[in-house]
């Protein structure tokens, strides 16, 4: 994909294409299931904002319950997620799930460094992401919910460079992901303590 930048345009936007299409179908592999209520509300809009196509699965629907008991064992209350590779998870906060999915920075080793380290992924920081990326340095980009940052929990982003008739946060956030090629994303994290120290800086994520 480094080499031919025709073939991977092609692959990319294939790629994005099934992600909407299994978006618009409730597929994908990831399957949140529970009652109606405010902890399946929270993964919803987890899956929803980090662009993650999942079905919902209500415990109110007998059929569609009944069908996932037959290769899951559910709790008989709670959310309960099912992820593609079937891992069973019971009462998930969003940290469990980002972690499950490998989107946030406790995948990361306690003495891993990079060039970068850009706090949130709003527009402003998924600029610098990929311009820091562009020059070859290794950028690391926290954020504490998705992509998007405040601006990911409004429709549509106005005003910004390039873009005189605004954009979609959706939008945006699918071409910075073609863009940083090379630069890492990680939600659910927070910077708690940041430490200078000669001859780098250090960034406890917490």
């Amino acid at each position: 994909m480094e080499i031919s930048g025709e073939l991977s345009d092609v692959l990319l936007s294939a790629f994005d294409a099934r992600r909407r299409l299994l978006k618009r179908m409730r597929e994908g592999g990831l399957v949140l299931a529970g009652d109606d209520d405010r902890d399946l509300h929270r993964l919803q809009e987890f899956a929803e904002r980090n662009q993650l196509p999942y079905r919902t699965v209500l415990r109110s629907d007998a059929p569609a319950w009944s069908e996932l008991a037959k290769t899951t064992a559910l709790p008989e209350a709670g959310t309960v997620v099912v992820t593609g590779e079937r891992r069973v998870m019971t009462a998930p906060t969003t940290r469990d799930l980002a972690t499950a999915l490998g989107i946030d920075l406790w995948c990361l080793s306690d003495d891993s460094r990079c060039d970068l380290l850009v706090v949130g992924a709003g527009p402003a920081g998924l600029a610098a992401a990929v311009y820091g990326a562009s020059e070859g340095l290794d950028v690391v980009v926290v954020e504490d919910v998705a992509i998007g940052g405040q601006a990911g929990s409004s429709s549509r982003i106005e005003n910004y460079l390039g873009f005189p008739r605004g954009i979609s946060v959706t939008t945006f956030a699918t071409r910075c992901r073609h863009t940083w090629r090379s630069a890492s994303l990680t939600t659910n994290g927070s910077p708690s303590t940041l430490a200078r120290s000669c001859p780098r800086s250090t960034a406890r994520v917490g």
